[in-house]
C-alpha cells in the first residue's frame, strides 16, 4: 500500500549544497510496522552516515550509509508519523530531490512512497 500524506521538509538553517542540516519526514501509514527506510535517490551526494534521529518516540538506527537510513521505531496504522533526522549531509549540488520512503515489519516492506519529489 501507499503511504499517505507524505512530506519531507528541509527544516535546518543550513540549506546550501554539501551542508549538514536537518530534515523532517512526515507520513501516515496504512499498515502497522516496526521500522522505516528512507533512500535519497537524487541528487547524488546525500549522506546519512552521521545522522542522529530526533523524535519523541523511542527509535534506533538499524542501518545507515551514504544515501540510505533504516530506523527501528513503532509505527501504528493511521497514526501520523514525524521523524526528524539531524546531521544529514545534503547533496553536492542543489536542485529537486527524489526520495523513497518505506515502512517495514520484520524487515518486509509494508507501505511505501516511491519517486517522491514534493516537499
Amino acid at each position: 500500500p501507499q503511504l499517505e500524506d507524505v512530506s519531507i521538509l528541509l527544516t535546518g538553517e543550513r540549506r546550501a549544497a554539501n551542508a549538514f542540516s536537518t530534515i523532517q519526514i512526515l507520513f501516515t501509514p496504512v499498515s502497522n510496522a516496526d521500522g522505516m527506510e528512507l533512500i535519497a535517490e537524487e541528487p547524488e551526494g546525500f549522506d546519512f552516515s552521521l545522522v542522529d534521529v530526533l523524535t519523541a518516540q523511542e527509535s534506533a538506527i538499524e542501518f545507515r550509509n551514504l544515501n540510505l537510513i533504516r530506523i527501528a521505531t513503532v509505527i501504528e496504522a493511521g497514526v501520523r508519523q514525524n521523524i526528524t533526522l539531524d546531521k544529514v549531509k545534503l547533496a553536492v549540488r542543489g536542485g529537486q530531490t527524489l526520495f523513497e520512503v518505506k515502512t517495514l515489519l520484520n524487515g518486509e516492506k509494508m507501505d511505501e512512497k516511491l519517486d517522491f519529489r514534493e516537499g
